[in-house]
């Protein structure tokens, strides 16, 4: 019998088979830090938790949180009809992990995913109430998503803010099976969508936050980052202009709405942001050859990565007014650090963005996101003549929205650190942007 398992053993190792290709299944995952060693896969740790049940544990302890920190791992999760992909550093940065991660006791993170979630998918998304303003759902694609920090192995609490994104892969179905209006819609007009479940109360229509996300219409799939435990689905529109699914007063702008992009370079660029909410506008004009503002540019990287709404930095700034529909987002921005002030009391929200402050925006937003920052290699900007002359605050932006392709030079030769930059050329480079944290 040794002989024949000793046999079995040199044949997988002559065909360079490793017991990661046979990775088991799971319902529940106790991920432990030896479990993530064993299924080390590339930059990846790489499990199945696709059995049976619709309901997936996932219980990650504090000593696989940091193993895959501090290599650089990130954990994969096949769950059959959704895969995830989670950075530990976004764990890490939950706040109340954060809060606990000093003390003596372990910590360990609970994920409950439950996949084909149709009962909140139904309770939560009024059919006739949608789809009288053309929101269609595909009810087998909803999932829940709950989460509680464990301490010392006690719950601690519910988490909310996942301190970071999670990419999630969601395979759909759309057909004309579904509850799809006279002449269709097409399954790339498909986006992932959110619902608070602690925010429902006891109202009557529920209102769906757009995530956005890309479609792959070969896999048939829809890849989106989310940040917030809750309820998703995948909506079907032929309008995604909006932020939300705002049926009381439906006041999203009609994709190509802009009359004065028709001829503009970065129509497609404008149209794409429009898609998934990024772009919001209620003007009848986009204005792509104005110079972009700082506060404008806060807002369009605020929609981009999903942020969760928080204005306890009010007050802070005291040149962002109450009366202006960028002080929310700006304040949020703000809190989430992907901007920061010209000084401790001061945001110019109107003052037109330098191209280095777009690089070192772009830079926490990248990081907030929770992906990669595309290294640390000077090559690129150094061969730009006046490289020197960006700030030494923007250095670490410049490089990276350089590397990552988000900012090219103006010229071949020149990357003009405190020029100015159009709104048609911001949407380009934030449609890259999503487009990069997306992929």
């Amino acid at each position: 019998m040794k002989k024949i398992v000793a046999l079995l053993l040199v044949c997988l190792t002559v065909l360079g088979l490793s017991t990661v290709a046979f990775a088991a299944n799971y319902d529940t995952l106790n991920l432990t830090r030896e479990m993530a060693v064993n299924a080390v896969s590339g930059d990846l740790v790489k499990l199945n938790v696709n059995g049976t049940p619709k309901t997936k544990k996932i219980y990650l302890t504090e000593e696989a949180v940091n193993y895959m920190a501090d290599n650089k791992k990130q954990l994969f999760l096949n769950m059959k009809f959704i895969e995830v992909t989670i950075d530990p550093n976004a764990i890490k940065n939950i706040p109340e992990w954060k809060a606990k991660a000093s003390g003596n006791e372990p910590l360990q993170l609970d994920l409950t995913f439950t996949v084909k979630d149709l009962e909140n998918s139904g309770k939560y998304f009024t059919d006739g109430t949608y789809n009288t303003k053309g929101m269609y759902r595909e009810p087998a694609t909803t999932f829940t998503l709950e989460a509680e920090l464990r301490v010392g192995g006690r719950i601690a609490g519910k988490v909310k803010d996942l301190g970071g994104s999670m990419k999630i892969n969601d395979y759909y179905e759309w057909s004309s099976n579904w509850e799809v209006p006279t002449g269709g819609v097409p399954a790339d007009k498909l986006r992932m969508y959110y619902f608070d479940i602690d925010s429902a109360g006891d109202a009557i229509n529920y209102v769906w936050s757009l995530v956005g996300g890309t479609v792959n219409t070969d896999k048939k799939m829809v890849t989106a980052n989310i940040t917030k435990a809750g309820v998703y689905c995948l909506v079907g529109s032929k309008d995604h202009a909006a932020t939300s699914s705002d049926t009381q007063n439906n006041n999203a702008v009609s994709q190509g709405a802009f009359s004065d992009i028709t001829s503009h370079w970065a129509k497609d660029d404008i149209l794409y942001l429009q898609s998934i909410g990024v772009i919001n506008d209620k003007n009848i004009n986009f204005y792509p050859k104005r110079n972009i503002t700082r506060a404008e540019f806060a807002v369009y990287l605020v929609n981009a990565l999903g942020l969760e709404e928080n204005t306890s930095l009010a007050g802070k700034f005291k040149d962002v007014s109450t009366s202006k529909d960028y002080y929310k987002p700006v304040l949020t921005a703000a809190y989430h650090g992907v901007v920061a002030g010209k000084s401790d009391t001061a945001f110019a929200p109107e003052d037109s963005i330098t191209r280095q402050e777009m690089a070192v925006m772009f830079l926490r937003a990248i990081d907030k996101a929770g992906v990669s920052a595309g290294g640390n290699d000077m090559t690129k900007l150094n061969k730009f003549a006046d490289a020197k002359s960006i700030a030494s605050w923007a250095k670490d932006g410049a490089m990276v929205a350089v590397n990552t392709g988000l900012i090219g030079g103006v010229t071949e030769t020149t990357f003009v650190p405190n020029g100015k930059t159009t709104r048609g050329e911001a949407a380009a480079m934030i449609s890259r942007f999503c487009k990069y944290i997306n992929q």
